[in-house]
Protein backbone atom coordinates (compact mmCIF):
# COMPACT_ATOMS: atom_id res chain seq x y z
CA UNK A 1 0.00 0.00 0.00
CA UNK A 2 2.84 2.42 0.81
CA UNK A 3 4.23 1.82 -2.69
CA UNK A 4 0.88 2.83 -4.23
CA UNK A 5 0.75 5.95 -2.06
CA UNK A 6 4.30 6.87 -3.07
CA UNK A 7 3.33 6.52 -6.73
CA UNK A 8 0.41 8.86 -6.10
CA UNK A 9 2.75 11.31 -4.36
CA UNK A 10 5.11 11.15 -7.38
CA UNK A 11 2.25 11.88 -9.79
CA UNK A 12 1.18 14.87 -7.67
CA UNK A 13 4.74 16.22 -7.53
CA UNK A 14 5.36 15.78 -11.26
CA UNK A 15 2.04 17.38 -12.21
CA UNK A 16 3.04 20.51 -10.29
CA UNK A 17 6.53 20.82 -11.79
CA UNK A 18 7.27 24.22 -13.31
CA UNK A 19 7.35 24.57 -17.07
CA UNK A 20 10.76 23.61 -18.42
CA UNK A 21 11.78 21.58 -15.36
CA UNK A 22 13.26 18.15 -15.91
CA UNK A 23 12.27 15.64 -13.25
CA UNK A 24 12.56 11.89 -13.16
CA UNK A 25 11.78 9.06 -10.82
CA UNK A 26 14.82 7.01 -9.83
CA UNK A 27 14.56 3.36 -8.82
CA UNK A 28 18.07 2.36 -7.81
CA UNK A 29 18.26 -1.04 -6.12
CA UNK A 30 22.08 -1.01 -6.00
CA UNK A 31 22.93 2.40 -4.51
CA UNK A 32 20.95 2.36 -1.29
CA UNK A 33 19.78 5.66 0.09
CA UNK A 34 19.52 7.51 -3.24
CA UNK A 35 16.28 9.57 -3.24
CA UNK A 36 13.27 8.73 -5.40
CA UNK A 37 13.27 11.87 -7.58
CA UNK A 38 15.92 14.03 -9.26
CA UNK A 39 14.93 17.38 -10.74
CA UNK A 40 16.54 20.43 -12.28
CA UNK A 41 15.60 23.76 -13.78
CA UNK A 42 18.21 26.18 -15.06
CA UNK A 43 21.19 26.10 -12.72
CA UNK A 44 19.25 24.58 -9.82
CA UNK A 45 19.18 20.86 -9.08
CA UNK A 46 17.62 18.88 -6.26
CA UNK A 47 16.78 15.40 -5.02
CA UNK A 48 13.48 14.50 -3.35
CA UNK A 49 12.69 11.44 -1.23
CA UNK A 50 9.00 10.46 -1.23
CA UNK A 51 7.74 9.14 2.10
CA UNK A 52 4.36 8.10 3.40
CA UNK A 53 3.97 8.34 7.18
CA UNK A 54 2.78 5.34 9.12
CA UNK A 55 0.08 5.70 11.74
CA UNK A 56 1.39 5.35 15.29
CA UNK A 57 -0.23 5.79 18.68
CA UNK A 58 1.08 9.35 19.12
CA UNK A 59 0.78 10.59 15.54
CA UNK A 60 2.58 9.67 12.34
CA UNK A 61 6.07 8.25 12.10
CA UNK A 62 8.70 7.62 9.46
CA UNK A 63 10.37 4.65 11.10
CA UNK A 64 10.96 3.19 7.61
CA UNK A 65 13.46 5.98 6.82
CA UNK A 66 16.67 3.99 6.45
CA UNK A 67 20.15 4.76 7.78
CA UNK A 68 21.39 4.86 4.17
CA UNK A 69 18.77 7.49 3.29
CA UNK A 70 19.69 9.58 6.32
CA UNK A 71 23.40 9.39 5.44
CA UNK A 72 22.77 10.27 1.79
CA UNK A 73 20.87 13.45 2.71
CA UNK A 74 23.42 14.43 5.36
CA UNK A 75 26.29 13.98 2.89
CA UNK A 76 24.47 15.95 0.18
CA UNK A 77 23.81 18.83 2.59
CA UNK A 78 27.45 18.87 3.73
CA UNK A 79 28.53 19.14 0.09
CA UNK A 80 26.23 22.14 -0.45
CA UNK A 81 23.59 20.29 -2.45
CA UNK A 82 19.83 20.46 -2.21
CA UNK A 83 17.64 17.56 -1.05
CA UNK A 84 14.16 17.27 0.41
CA UNK A 85 11.57 14.87 1.76
CA UNK A 86 8.03 15.14 0.48
CA UNK A 87 6.01 13.44 3.19
CA UNK A 88 2.38 12.31 2.97
CA UNK A 89 0.53 12.17 6.32
CA UNK A 90 -3.01 11.02 5.67
CA UNK A 91 -4.37 13.76 3.41
CA UNK A 92 -1.69 16.28 4.35
CA UNK A 93 1.64 16.74 2.57
CA UNK A 94 4.71 18.49 3.94
CA UNK A 95 8.12 19.32 2.56
CA UNK A 96 11.09 18.77 4.88
CA UNK A 97 14.72 19.80 4.17
CA UNK A 98 17.05 16.84 3.65
CA UNK A 99 19.35 18.13 6.40
CA UNK A 100 16.58 17.13 8.86
CA UNK A 101 16.77 13.44 7.88
CA UNK A 102 18.03 12.15 11.20
CA UNK A 103 15.53 14.17 13.21
CA UNK A 104 12.75 13.16 10.82
CA UNK A 105 13.39 9.50 11.66
CA UNK A 106 12.77 10.00 15.37
CA UNK A 107 10.12 12.74 15.34
CA UNK A 108 6.40 12.08 15.56
CA UNK A 109 4.27 14.11 13.19
CA UNK A 110 0.68 15.02 13.87
CA UNK A 111 -2.03 16.46 11.68
CA UNK A 112 -5.00 18.30 13.11
CA UNK A 113 -7.48 19.51 10.50
CA UNK A 114 -5.80 21.95 8.12
CA UNK A 115 -3.02 22.69 10.62
CA UNK A 116 0.21 20.74 10.84
CA UNK A 117 1.57 20.02 14.29
CA UNK A 118 5.17 18.91 14.41
CA UNK A 119 6.87 17.47 17.46
CA UNK A 120 10.63 17.53 17.77
CA UNK A 121 11.55 20.85 16.17
CA UNK A 122 11.87 19.79 12.52
CA UNK A 123 11.20 22.62 10.06
CA UNK A 124 8.49 21.85 7.53
CA UNK A 125 7.06 23.73 4.58
CA UNK A 126 3.68 23.55 2.91
CA UNK A 127 3.61 21.42 -0.25
CA UNK A 128 2.59 24.40 -2.39
CA UNK A 129 6.16 25.63 -1.90
CA UNK A 130 7.73 22.37 -3.06
CA UNK A 131 9.07 23.45 -6.42
CA UNK A 132 9.81 27.03 -5.42
CA UNK A 133 12.02 25.85 -2.56
CA UNK A 134 13.45 22.70 -4.10
CA UNK A 135 14.70 24.43 -7.24
CA UNK A 136 16.05 27.54 -5.55
CA UNK A 137 19.70 27.92 -6.61
CA UNK A 138 22.19 27.69 -3.77
CA UNK A 139 25.16 29.98 -3.53
CA UNK A 140 28.28 28.31 -4.95
CA UNK A 141 30.83 27.09 -2.46
CA UNK A 142 33.90 29.27 -2.00
CA UNK A 143 36.91 28.06 -4.01
CA UNK A 144 39.64 26.36 -1.99
CA UNK A 145 42.46 28.69 -0.86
Amino acid sequence: MTDTLEKSLWRWLKAGAPRGAHCQRIENKLARGVPDVEACLGDASTWIELKVGRTQKDGWGLDHLTAQQQLWHWTRDRAGGSSWFLVQLGRERVLVPGRSAQALYTVRLGVSGPQLRLLGGVTVYRPEQAWELALMPRAPAAPPP
